[in-house]
């Protein structure tokens, strides 16, 4: 059984970003996704132009970036356009494939350790660590898990679950959703 500081379950943006932070400050860092990377990913290639405060990226912008919109044409109500033209972009395009790599490949130049191909079947929070249980029989023992992998990932439905907060689109408490905090001891 592997110890690390840190388990990130999903190696998407938001779990490769973390990874790649982490691993910087000097953690130990697994980064476990159910895919073989490099993977093909359906949704959207736009950024946002708020991925301008991700120092690594905008700096490596050559190893992802497609093009940069700067002109949009906004059709309103009564189907007259509008067009927007601006010497700084609306927002950036990228090919999933591409940029999820390439942030992978950044986290793992830090320090952490891939483990692509793996899906997370299990993890367990104990007072003293998490133990994750993968699909291959392995187990990683660590200090935090983070879930990344989206809405549906192992880690988010457990929360979920735990603090009996439903999905979007079913009936919320937004209070409970905002105020809610998880103890795992530490």
């Amino acid at each position: 059984m592997s110890h690390y500081d840190v388990v990130v379950e999903g190696a998407g943006p938001a779990g490769a970003t973390a990874a790649y932070y982490l691993a910087k400050q000097g953690k130990k860092v697994a980064l476990v996704d159910r895919a073989q990377f490099p993977r093909e990913k359906a949704c959207g290639g736009g950024l946002c132009v708020h991925i301008e405060e991700f120092d690594h990226i905008i700096s490596n912008w050559d190893d992802f970036l497609e093009s940069k919109c700067l002109r949009g044409i906004v059709y309103g109500p009564d189907y007259t356009p509008v067009d927007y033209v601006s010497e700084k972009p609306f927002f950036y395009n990228i090919r999933r494939l591409k940029f999820d790599n390439t942030l992978v490949q950044y986290a793992v130049a830090e320090g952490a350790t891939l483990m692509d191909g793996i899906a997370v079947k299990d993890f367990e929070v104990h007072d003293d660590r998490v133990v994750t249980k993968l699909r291959n029989g392995d187990e990683l023992t660590s200090d935090v898990i983070i879930g990344a992998g989206g809405s549906f990932d192992m880690v988010s439905r457990r929360i979920r679950d735990i603090a009996d907060m439903p999905m979007k689109g079913q009936e919320q408490d937004i209070d409970k959703a905002l105020n809610y905090e998880v103890d795992v001891g530490g």
